[in-house]
């Protein structure tokens, strides 16, 4: 279904209130701008915890640099809501495993 959306902030929480399983590749600023919001919301519990997918090398390194960085503020918790993959075909079967398809 294509849903348009007049701001990226629109964008974003159409997406995360309808997903059931968020999932991101490789991206940039708007990317990690969903990726942030949506973990946020899981975190403070704003929404139902949907499992979040990092798609790449370059999402668990920024990750890993910012766990490094303010230890004292990301829960170990919270670290383990956010599973990191290194391709599309890893996604994939972390999905069917997690869902049992």
């Amino acid at each position: 279904d294509e849903i348009r959306c007049k701001t990226l902030f629109e964008r974003i929480l159409v997406l995360i209130e309808q997903a059931e399983i968020a999932v991101a590749l490789p991206g940039g600023g708007g990317t990690l701008a969903e990726i942030a919001l949506t973990w946020n919301q899981i975190q403070t519990q704003g929404m139902e915890p949907i499992p979040l997918i990092l798609i790449g090398p370059g999402w668990t390194q920024t990750f890993d640099t910012m766990y490094q960085s303010f230890p004292d503020y990301i829960l170990p918790k919270h670290r383990e809501s956010i599973t990191m993959v290194p391709d599309v075909e890893a996604a994939v079967e972390h999905i069917k495993e997690i869902t049992k398809t």
